[in-house]
C-alpha cells in the first residue's frame, strides 16, 4: 500500500484536496511560499510591531494623510494625536504636563514696537551756573501708541567737574524743553571726607528714566547741564568717550 502511494502523481490530485485539517500545525515552511504571496489582508491586526520594523524604516509617503497645518503629537494616554491647525498669526503654547500643546493667540503685552538711539562723542567744556541745553543727544520720537510705555535711557561718558571749591555737575532731561525736567541728577560731586583742593572728579552717568506715552505726538527728549560748583565742566572730557540717549517703546 505504501509503494502505491507513491505513485500518485501532484497532476493526479483535485485542487483544494488537502486542506488544513491534512496539514500538521507547524507543517509549511516559509520557503513553500511563492514569492509576494502574502497580503496584508491575511495579517492579523498588530501583525507588525516596533521588533519587526527597522528604525527609520517608514518614511512620510507611508503615513496615512492628515490635515495641512496639523501636527502629530502624544495625548496624556501616551497614544499619537493631532494638534489642530490654528489661525494665521496664533503660536504653539504649551498646555502643561499631562496635556497636548495647542495654538493660541499671542499673549498681550511686553513687544517692543520701536527703538530709536542717538550717540555723540563731541566733547563738551563749559562753565554755565544754569541749565543749558547740550544739542549733541537730541532725539525726536513718535510713538505709535498712546497706551505704551516709553523707556528712555541716558549714558553719559565721563563727566567731569574741575575745581578746587568741591566741584559738582549736574545733568538733566526733558522733553521738548527745559521748563519741565523729567530727571535731575548728580553725575560728579567731591567725595566723602571735606574739602579738596585744585581736585578733578570723572565719573559716567547711566539714567533709565520710565513714562507712560499718553498720546501719538512727536516730542523731542533733550539733556541739560550745569556746573554747580567749581571751575569747569566736561561731557565726554576723555579721548575716545561717547554718550548716548536710547527711547524704548514697549507695548501695553
Amino acid at each position: 500500500m505504501a509503494n502505491a502511494l507513491t505513485k500518485i502523481k501532484a497532476d493526479a490530485l483535485t485542487a483544494d484536496l488537502i486542506d488544513e485539517t491534512k496539514i500538521a500545525d507547524n507543517g509549511i515552511d516559509s520557503e513553500h511560499y511563492n514569492d509576494a504571496s502574502i497580503d496584508h489582508e491575511h495579517l492579523a491586526d498588530d501583525a507588525v510591531d516596533a521588533d519587526i520594523l527597522a528604525d527609520n524604516s517608514v518614511g512620510l509617503a507611508a503615513m496615512a494623510h492628515g490635515t495641512d497645518g496639523n501636527l502629530i503629537t502624544f495625548n496624556a494616554s501616551g497614544e499619537p494625536a493631532y494638534v489642530t491647525t490654528g489661525n494665521d498669526g496664533q503660536v504653539l503654547t504649551s498646555a502643561g504636563a499631562g496635556a497636548a500643546p495647542v495654538f493660541e493667540d499671542a499673549a498681550a503685552g511686553g513687544k517692543i514696537l520701536q527703538v530709536q538711539t542717538v550717540q555723540s562723542t563731541t566733547s563738551l567744556s563749559a562753565t554755565d551756573s544754569s541749565f543749558t541745553h547740550w544739542n549733541q543727544l537730541d532725539r525726536s520720537f513718535t510713538p505709535t501708541a498712546s497706551d505704551s510705555t516709553l523707556f528712555i535711557v541716558t549714558a553719559l561718558g565721563h563727566v567731569k567737574a574741575k575745581g578746587s571749591d568741591d566741584p559738582i555737575t549736574y545733568v538733566a532731561l526733558t522733553s521738548n524743553d527745559n521748563s519741565s525736567r523729567l530727571w535731575e541728577g548728580t553725575v560728579a560731586s567731591q567725595a566723602s571726607g571735606g574739602s579738596v583742593s585744585n581736585t578733578e572728579l570723572d565719573a559716567s552717568y547711566t539714567n533709565v528714566w520710565t513714562e507712560g506715552a499718553g498720546s501719538t505726538s512727536e516730542r523731542t527728549y533733550k539733556i541739560y547741564y550745569k556746573l554747580g560748583r567749581g571751575s569747569q565742566l566736561m561731557i565726554n572730557g576723555n579721548s575716545g568717550t561717547s554718550s548716548s540717549l536710547t527711547v524704548i517703546e514697549v507695548a501695553a
